[in-house]
């Protein structure tokens, strides 16, 4: 699992969600490098030092024991590796559930054709200029984004920060554990559906579509957005619960009633599925490990909250 056949595994899938979203750099001096496969050696010292990072919760019912795991969508070679309480979980579980199998190219294929606009933007001109101004500025090739509708050409500009924070979707959590599945003998499922999630991050409106485009623009444009990941990548390597528990009072990301109406239908929503299919899952299945965004598992509304409701045993690892 450590070898160079695994990374370049690894990084397909990565390349794979980058074509999905367009989000590859312009070559230019001042863009941020695209990441590289690692050496054998660097996959080796990056296994060496793996630690422990994210939110890990064991999941109790009839003798049985399975896994809800916070997960981050963007990471580096240093994080992807998982450290040994996490490898344990993983070997101990019999399927491997994420949001969505990133892995899969069918679901790449599904999200690549449910992004694409299929009418003319109903944006006004300011603010596609608005737009293509911005990804100028974060070297993302506008030829890339203009076939996609607007929520997912912002979406794409809000990834593509994470390069200038030495963060890649290329590492990111899913994308890691989607490589390792196969070298540990885990079938992968999807909780949703891709059409599910892409409703999930569409706009309900016109209306709301223009504000949430203005907030998007205007939090690249202050480095507000980048301090958010920022924090929030920190938060998510240092395992920090209490800070992740408080990320609604510190990400300044639902002041607005669009912004919480967005996070509503973003997270909160979602959790109401996502819990009813990772408790059917785990009946058919026995004992899985659920890997699901970690902004996924706070509140009285998170993912381990809805479990215990369902009669889980929710006790949290690290």
């Amino acid at each position: 699992m450590l070898n160079r056949p695994f990374w370049r595994r690894a990084l397909a899938v990565g390349f794979g969600l980058l074509a999905l979203w367009n989000a590859g750099p312009a070559q230019a001096e001042q863009c941020p490098a695209p990441p590289q496969i690692p050496t054998e050696a660097q996959a080796a010292d990056a296994a060496r030092a793996a630690q422990d990072r994210g939110f890990l919760w064991s999941l109790q019912r009839d003798g049985k024991t399975s896994y809800l795991y916070g997960t981050l969508h963007v990471g580096k070679l240093a994080w992807a590796m998982p450290g040994p309480r996490v490898a344990k979980a993983l070997r101990a579980s019999q399927v491997l559930a994420m949001e969505l199998d990133v892995g899969d190219p069918k679901v790449q294929q599904q999200m690549a054709a449910l992004v694409r606009a299929d009418r003319p933007s109903s944006l006004s001109p300011e603010a596609q200029a608005q737009l293509r101004e911005a990804a100028k500025a974060l070297c993302v090739d506008w030829d890339t984004l203009a076939p996609m509708r607007p929520e997912f050409q912002l979406t794409t500009l809000l990834m593509s920060l994470a390069r200038y924070e030495d963060l890649d979707a290329s590492f990111g959590s899913e994308v890691a554990l989607a490589a390792m599945a196969p070298y540990l003998g885990l079938p992968t499922r999807s909780l949703e559906t891709s059409a599910e999630q892409v409703a999930a991050l569409s706009a309900a409106s016109p209306a709301e579509l223009a504000e949430w485009l203005q907030i998007g623009i205007h939090d690249m444009s202050n480095d507000k957005a980048r301090r958010q990941l920022r924090k929030l990548s920190r938060v998510w390597a240092e395992s920090d619960i209490q800070q992740l528990e408080r990320y609604p009072e510190w990400c300044e990301c639902v002041d607005t009633p669009v912004e919480r109406a967005i996070a509503n239908r973003v997270i909160n929503q979602r959790n109401v599925t996502l819990a009813e299919r990772i408790d059917a899952l785990i009946r058919q299945e026995g004992p899985a490990f659920v890997a699901v965004g970690a902004l996924h598992m706070v509140g009285s509304d998170g993912l381990p909250t809805l479990l215990k409701a369902r009669g889980f045993t929710v006790m949290q690892v690290f």
